[in-house]
């Protein structure tokens, strides 16, 4: 078990700057230090913590009738979320496909194997954790410029862009455990327990009592989703590839 300075150090000066506040003001001020404590006590001593309501819901419109809903967690929510991707991030951010594109872990670690691979160096990782609201558009567009430097070459004759529609509301929780059963050390599996109750759970707003199994939280910041969603596509790049 880990004693409550080390799982203090586990969360970056920025990560806890950003929780502070939000897009949807919080009706008070949040002192992250007691938030913490709090977690601290809940997970490993009380055993006590259930994931709270979510503090609200930002809604995009993606065109054609279909919207995304992006929950905004209560900061020990987006806590727990954080810590039980980091403890088991070695694990699930391995055994990426030759050739995918954007399955950084949170830091941006992996990015640097793919860019090596690629004889491409594009971007200066200047940030190193995953709650940066600029990353994605700014990793977008690192992509973009991959695959217009790739169209020059003489031997290119098509570049094709997949996108799976609803992915993240598609994604079987039930068969991520699974996968993530397989990668996961056993010393690591109440990690692992405790980041399947957060994902069955965290929705109660909308589920009221029932459990999902089905879908990961789209968050409004931070990559946990992300990289929990490109583990699960390992087996599927492998198949395209």
């Amino acid at each position: 078990m880990l004693d409550y300075e080390a799982f203090k150090k586990v969360f970056t000066s920025r990560l806890i700057k950003k929780l502070k506040s939000s897009i949807v003001p919080y009706p008070q001020k949040n002192d992250i230090e007691k938030v913490l404590k709090e977690l601290y006590r809940e997970i490993f001593i009380s055993y006590a913590y259930h994931p709270s309501l979510c503090h609200e819901y930002l809604v995009f419109n993606k065109n054609n009738g279909v919207v995304r809903i992006s929950p905004i967690f209560n900061p020990k929510d987006s806590i727990l979320y954080y810590f039980c991707i980091k403890m088991i991030e070695d694990e699930i951010a391995e055994n990426r496909v030759e050739g995918t594109y954007g399955g950084w872990r949170i830091g941006n670690k992996i990015r640097f194997i793919e860019e090596k691979e690629e004889g491409l160096i594009l971007t200066d990782y200047v940030f190193n954790d995953s709650y940066n609201p600029f990353l994605w558009l700014e990793n977008w567009r690192d992509f973009t410029k991959k695959a217009y430097i790739y169209s020059q070459n003489e031997d290119c004759k098509y570049i094709v862009k997949l996108d799976i529609a609803n992915f993240y509301d598609s994604i079987n929780i039930d068969l991520l455990e699974k996968k993530l059963y397989m990668v996961v050390h056993n010393k690591k599996r109440f990690y692992v327990e405790l980041l399947l109750y957060f994902l069955r759970n965290w929705n109660k707003t909308l589920a009221a009592f029932s459990e999902k199994h089905v879908g990961l939280p789209q968050e409004s910041n931070g990559d946990c989703s992300r990289l929990l969603a490109n583990f699960y596509l390992q087996d599927y790049d492998s198949f395209m590839k």
